[in-house]
């Protein structure tokens, strides 16, 4: 949400050159659409939303620590990348996870989540910025970005050795 005020405010970076930016980095989403479907069907939701966190933290963490135009530019448009495949393989996850009568409500408790996610991350943010700048700001987004990978290891981990036990069941 703060990509663009970034840019101007604290790398001074021409008006048309954001925009030109933001425009390009909203172009490559059409193609991880595109790749998505081939992804889930091979490695699957869980380990796609495993992989995005990490993606995530990536993007962030060189967001924070290299204060360069085209550096940034390359860590927002892998951002806005990766959140596309993120909520593909996160909408498709979240209908795995549950049975069919409770899948529309699945959907809707995401769609509260990711909004109050977002809408908490907005809010918050310029005052985190405020008062501890723009690269605090990223970090804190890099750690909840690598939470987030760190919650489906452990999903990962517990659900296999509970299938092993069931499976050594007699």
């Amino acid at each position: 949400a703060f990509f663009n005020v970034y840019l101007d405010t604290e790398l001074s970076v021409d008006v048309a050159l954001v925009g030109a930016v933001m425009g390009a980095a909203q172009l490559l989403p059409f193609a991880v659409a595109l790749v998505m479907p081939s992804v889930l069907a091979t490695r699957g939701a869980e380990s796609s939303i495993l992989w995005v966190g990490v993606l995530l933290g990536i993007a962030l963490l060189v967001m924070a620590l290299v204060p360069h135009w085209f550096a940034a530019s390359i860590s927002y448009t892998l951002v806005v990348s990766t959140m596309t495949a993120g909520g593909i393989a996160r909408g498709l996850f979240s209908q795995e996870l549950v049975a069919q009568q409770w899948r529309t409500a699945s959907s809707a408790v995401l769609t509260i989540g990711m909004a109050l996610g977002g809408a908490s991350m907005a809010a918050l943010g310029g005052y985190l910025i405020g008062a501890a700048g723009f690269s605090v700001l990223f970090m804190a987004g890099m750690g909840c970005a690598l939470l987030s990978a760190a919650v489906v290891l452990v999903y990962r981990r517990l659900r296999l050795a509970q299938s092993e036990s069931a499976a050594a069941q007699p």
